[in-house]
């Protein structure tokens, strides 16, 4: 699966490539990094090391052209979430900028 890593980038810098409305959204710090850690989870081909009683949380975006699954885990200790996959699929819906069903 084709990673999404520069659309995550571009939305930890607070922009997003491809659209014109012209108004920037500056996301939170906290937000920001998350966004650049699943940049590079996307990027890298590495397993992740997930400790032995972490909890996780799976999030799916059904979009037109893509559909991208990232799944966050937490340690058992309670430290902050973290991307540990991340991946995105064309989705087929979208076709020479018309949508199908």
């Amino acid at each position: 699966m084709p990673a999404r890593s520069g659309v995550l980038e571009a939305a930890a810098r607070g922009s997003s490539p491809g659209r014109s409305h012209g108004t920037t959204v500056k996301p939170s710090r906290a937000v920001s990094r998350l966004l650049t850690a699943a940049a590079a989870t996307a990027s890298s081909e590495a397993v992740p090391d997930v400790p032995p009683g972490s909890s996780f949380r799976v999030g799916v975006d059904l979009g037109t052209a893509s559909c991208v699954l990232v799944v966050l885990a937490r340690d058992a200790d309670g430290g902050p979430e973290r991307p540990v996959w991340v991946a995105s699929h064309p989705s087929g819906a979208l076709a020479d900028g018309v949508v199908v069903d």
